[in-house]
């Protein structure tokens, strides 16, 4: 057939081929043309299409498990119909099948990610977050908890434990201490599990924060009534500025007056005076930070590990809040320092002494042999040299220790351990919010297994290198100023 410039006689000819009519192509090897969309950013590309029962029915699976729909979608009325129009040549499994392959999917996933841990998994410096254990426990005791931290960890052979970031609930301060001995018989524990236990900072300004309240609750009864919000923090600073406004109520909106007057009264200027809550505050505070070294150090050390900072930023902030034990402190801090460091260079194998032998630009070995720094370890030489002149707010700290990982490859690890410890758990705790989701009224029968491979799949089939974004966890946020958390 010959055509010109033009299409037409193309498309006109696929349209009456009696031998091979568009859409009609069995060949399981056959390519077909097809414009394809991408979502989000629906962009359309021109590629080839093939008919693949098996890839499909594994579509079919992602997209029961990360949208959240029931099993029994497969046998519903309506879409059966949609997938006989738009791909008549797949067979639908059942319920059951789609169930068996979602459970697969989580065993195989779970395979996969349990081989990555025994590497080194971090080689482009992205911060990761996995959830690999969603399970009931018989009582919320310290031990129970305890218990059930210690199967995950054995269930997925995990060789090493540096932290472990729970709320400030009792039963949790008591699951991580036992967790600690039953670790430590094992030499698991990174520094024999000194730093195991991180206090969850949201949940403890949520604290702070409910002690000074619940004092001024009145008050803040007499704002809310007045304006009608739910969160507490953004209800007081935007009441604040509009303090006048209150006092106008009387004369501009004597009726809102008369509804105010009859609940908790009109808020006054006194109620929006927070100077009367703050020694509250001051006493929960001093229950988490206020012992210099009963925090937990490794809140200095991810400063220290801050190259625009290093000890200076610490130095100033000790001598700040704990201005009469600031020297001692800072000298416990040193001596803890080093002897994390002394830890990690033992494991790598690494001499602690730098030897001289390496790509490092000649400029900067002259400057290191004028500051004397030719027989000091990585940590010295580190802590020794000038702070990175960089102060903006788009410095990649990760990728700084990337790039000078080759210099420093023993501080490198301790810096990429450190900050990648949750310093909160709430991007966790949105896990519960999805469980309520996944166990909805029509999917309450659900085994804790099923629960446990729905949850996690989900979470693995989502993983993303973008960085955690607390939008999406408004809803736990709100949950934890409210108190429900």
């Amino acid at each position: 057939m010959e055509t010109g410039g033009s299409t037409t006689n193309l498309n006109n000819h696929l349209k009456t081929c009696l031998k091979k009519p568009r859409g009609s192509t069995f060949d399981s090897k056959q390519s077909e043309l097809t414009f394809a969309k991408f979502f989000p950013e629906r962009e359309t590309t021109f590629s080839t299409w093939k008919f693949d029962e098996d890839a499909i029915r594994k579509a079919l699976i992602h997209m029961i498990i990360v949208d959240e729909l029931p099993f029994r979608i497969v046998e519903g009325e309506g879409f059966k119909l949609f997938l006989s129009k738009a791909c008549p040549r797949f067979h639908l499994p059942s319920r059951f099948t789609v169930r068996k392959d979602c459970l697969d999917l989580f065993n195989s996933m779970k395979n996969l990610m349990k081989n990555s841990f025994g590497q080194d998994t971090n080689e482009e410096w992205m911060l990761q977050k996995r959830i690999i254990k969603f399970c009931p426990i018989p009582a919320h005791r310290g031990e129970n908890i305890g218990q059930a931290l210690e199967k995950c960890i054995r269930d997925w052979g995990i060789e090493r434990i540096f932290t472990i970031t729970v709320d400030n609930a009792s039963a949790n301060t008591v699951g991580v201490e036992y967790l600690r001995k039953k670790l430590n018989h094992r030499n698991v524990c990174v520094a024999n599990g000194k730093y195991m236990h991180t206090r969850c900072v949201a949940h403890a300004i949520n604290l702070i924060v409910q002690e000074g309240v619940k004092h001024a609750s009145v008050s803040v009864d007499r704002v809310r009534a007045a304006v009608r919000w739910n969160s507490t923090y953004m209800m007081l600073k935007v009441a604040a500025k509009y303090e006048r406004a209150f006092d106008s109520y009387a004369r501009d909106d004597h009726s809102f007056f008369l509804d105010l007057s009859t609940g908790d009264g009109v808020p006054t200027s006194e109620d929006l005076d927070v100077i009367s809550i703050t020694s509250k505050m001051r006493e929960k505070y001093n229950k988490y930070w206020g012992d210099a070294k009963k925090i937990n150090f490794l809140v200095y050390f991810a400063n220290i590990f801050d190259p625009r900072h290093k000890m200076e930023f610490v130095n100033f902030g000790v001598k700040l809040f704990f201005p009469d034990i600031a020297a001692d402190v800072m000298k416990t801090i040193d001596k803890e320092l080093h002897c994390l460091f002394d830890e990690y260079s033992s494991i790598s194998g690494r001499a602690m002494v730098y030897e001289g032998q390496s790509s490092i630009p000649t400029k900067y070995l002259l400057k290191k042999q004028r500051v004397g720094l030719e027989n000091k370890s990585e940590l010295d030489r580190y802590l020794a040299e000038e702070e990175e002149a960089n102060n903006s707010s788009s410095f990649d700290i990760l990728l700084w220790w990337k790039m000078n990982s080759p210099r420093y490859p023993v501080l490198a690890q301790m810096a990429r351990d450190v900050f990648s410890i949750p310093i909160s758990t709430v991007a966790s705790e949105s896990a519960f919010s999805t469980s309520g989701r996944v166990l909805d009224g029509f999917r309450s029968s659900l085994t804790p297994m099923m629960v446990e491979a729905l949850i996690c799949t989900q979470d693995w089939l989502r993983k993303s290198k973008d960085p955690i974004n607390l939008d999406e966890y408004a809803a736990e946020l709100q949950n934890m100023e409210d108190g429900n958390i």
